[in-house]
């Protein structure tokens, strides 16, 4: 009797060390992770401008950069195109232009390098062209996005207006063409507030994650291949309510002040371009896991626009002067 009493306790020991041990886990799935206070930002050791102020096809209105070693590639809303320069600032090539025709761009708003073929979104379509401009196919899109990420089972768009999601994911495959939303987006009242529902998506090209930051929230979302959110990044900073936004012109919408500006995917690291204290943004870098590696103060005041060349050297773009500033830490 004794035995079996001992028995059922042993048991009994095991099934809540069990559950204890699930429990840990299912809450580290929906972890709130805020490990950021604890770096000191890492300052640049070099800045200098890439291009020259006299020089010629210098980006009119660069909204998107990204570098594919050992080229630079800039969506241009100046002229509706994606220009090409190599790593000195010297101009290549352009990748189509500005027209209403099939293989024009008539507003285009981002772009992303997915097997040396870029994927353009452009109204309610992602334009695929190869590297050297020529043209693949359309996929269509059930809204206009403002930011996409592209993993293997799906195009995870965030919309341009009102909308009720602040995430859609929408199949690759054109015959399963069903959307659903992810996030719901805060109610919105005017054209300050259309921000609250935009965010910047970047995806892994190793583990197919997908990593979602709204612009004016401190929030970044780590969601998995099958679009279920896992982790939650945070610092605890207040959420913009009443945006300032910059414009030189109808066409421009440059937000004067956010949390979050830019983010990339490089080499099993996420690079977001966020706020750092008072009137001051850094590039914040985390693992796959949304774990934070370091800070770099790249010393950009207006930086808004950037990309990786490698983990030391990064691409910024100033919104104050649209000038493109080559940072080395």
């Amino acid at each position: 009797m004794r035995k079996y009493k001992l028995l059922t306790v042993f048991l009994f020991v095991i099934l809540i060390g069990c559950n204890f041990d699930l429990s840990r886990k299912k809450e580290k799935r929906n972890e709130i992770i805020n490990n950021i206070h604890k770096f000191t930002p890492v300052v640049f050791s070099e800045k200098t401008p890439l291009f020259q102020k006299s020089a010629s096809n210098i980006p009119l209105m660069p909204v998107v950069i990204r570098w594919k070693d050992p080229e630079l590639y800039i969506l241009d809303q100046g002229i509706n195109s994606i220009k090409v320069y190599d790593g000195k600032g010297k101009f290549l090539r352009s990748i189509s232009s500005k027209g209403a025709g099939p293989h024009e761009l008539l507003t285009p708003f981002d772009f992303h390098i997915v097997k040396n073929q870029l994927y353009v979104s452009d109204n309610f379509l992602i334009i695929v062209f190869d590297k050297d401009g020529s043209f693949r196919e359309h996929l269509r899109l059930r809204m206009r996005p403002f930011k996409f990420a592209i993993n293997n089972k799906f195009i995870c768009y965030c919309p341009w207006g009102f909308q009720d999601f602040s995430i859609y994911f929408q199949s690759l495959q054109q015959e399963e063409n069903n959307s659903h939303g992810l996030i719901p987006a805060p109610k919105t009242k005017d054209i300050t507030e259309l921000f609250n529902n935009m965010g910047l998506l970047t995806s892994s090209t190793k583990t197919q994650r997908i990593y979602f930051s709204f612009i004016l929230e401190d929030r970044m979302f780590v969601i998995d291949p099958d679009g279920k959110v896992i982790f939650e990044v945070t610092r605890g900073l207040p959420k913009i309510v009443k945006p300032k936004i910059k414009s030189r012109n109808k066409q421009e919408m440059i937000l004067a002040e956010a949390i979050n500006y830019d983010i990339e995917y490089y080499d099993s690291s996420i690079y977001l371009l966020s706020v750092y204290g008072q009137g001051k943004n850094c590039l914040f870098q985390f693992d796959e896991n949304g774990k934070a590696k370091r800070i770099l103060d790249h010393g950009i005041p207006g930086a808004f626009l950037f990309t990786a060349v490698d983990h030391q050297t990064f691409l910024i773009v100033d919104k104050n002067d649209f000038q493109f500033y080559k940072v080395v830490f």
